[in-house]
């Protein structure tokens, strides 16, 4: 990220916040699911226009030019419920998971305000990479650099 953003709670070269899920088969721990390989995380809204530009670029660049072995791609729905996200899925046709996240709890661990916002995890756990909003040049560079981290 090229400015300071006093909203991130989460900053570059801190460990990921934990990212898990109460499902009827019991806690998913996204956050375990993705040790040892590079995650992509994005926080999103619904109803927030520039999300659904940044879900686009990632289902149409991103998604398919790296197999989940190398990037997990993790969805978190601020404020958003199970079935809402899973009808988002379906007519939006995402294939990575999207966790819900209806009382901002895992957000409040990334930031404070503002969506979409990317963060991208090493291997070893920590945040390499975060920004925030939707530009196209700045997802364009974003990337090039996920290029060069998984090459």
């Amino acid at each position: 990220m090229a400015f300071p953003d006093p909203d991130n709670n989460a900053p570059i070269g801190s460990p990921c916040p934990v990212i898990e899920e109460i499902s009827p088969a019991g806690v998913v721990n996204y956050s375990d699911r993705f040790k040892g390989k590079y995650a992509l995380i994005l926080l999103f809204m619904r109803s927030c226009s520039y999300c659904h530009k940044a879900l686009a670029y990632i289902k149409k660049f991103i998604e398919p030019e790296f197999p989940v072995d190398k990037l997990m791609i993790v969805g978190v729905g601020r404020e958003h419920m199970k079935d809402e996200l899973l009808d988002f899925a379906e007519q939006k046709k995402i294939n990575f998971p999207l966790v819900e996240d209806p009382n901002r709890v895992i957000y409040s661990h990334f930031a404070e305000k503002t969506v979409p916002r990317i963060y991208l995890i090493g291997p070893d756990g920590k945040i390499l990479y975060h920004d925030k909003g939707y530009d196209r040049i700045a997802f364009e560079k974003f990337s090039e650099f996920l290029k060069e981290k998984l090459a």
